[in-house]
């Protein structure tokens, strides 16, 4: 029995892994959805939940940011009454690999003093993810 155990979580795990770097690998080549967005909040949740969009964006019938991974992390506002975009934030982020472990750090700001690091959640499809905002250290007196 705990070999069966120990052969599911390794299986499990590796799945993980591999549905992790894939999503690293192809961050840019998808557009990604969130419902609410405000740029002095947003990146303080604990969570923040991102969509693939998977249908033409003139079939929307709601209101949507749109998350973009190119060179900078471009979030635009949808307005699906009228079927526009438009560009609200912009921001450079970077995909680091520290030990065995990759996540994004999104700067928030132009002198790359402030920032959040962010682990990524996947479901078994890929469709969603959860960036999970990862605690800070505090710094200590020596």
């Amino acid at each position: 029995m705990r070999k069966l155990i120990f052969i599911y979580f390794i299986i499990g795990f590796s799945s993980l892994t591999l549905a992790q770097g894939l999503f690293y690998d192809s961050i840019g080549n998808n557009t990604w959805i969130i419902l609410e967005y405000d740029s002095s909040s947003t990146f303080e949740k604990k969570e923040i939940s991102l969509s693939k969009l998977r249908v033409e964006k003139d079939s929307l019938i709601e209101n949507v940011y749109f998350w973009n991974f190119g060179e900078f992390l471009d979030i635009h506002y949808f307005q699906s009454t009228l079927k526009s975009e438009s560009l609200i934030s912009r921001f450079e982020y970077e995909i680091i690999e520290d030990k065995s472990r990759t996540f994004i750090r999104i700067y928030t700001d132009d002198l790359k003093a402030n920032f959040n690091d962010y682990s990524v959640g996947i479901t078994a499809t890929g469709n969603n993810v959860v960036l999970l905002r990862k605690k800070k250290k505090k710094k200590t007196k020596s």
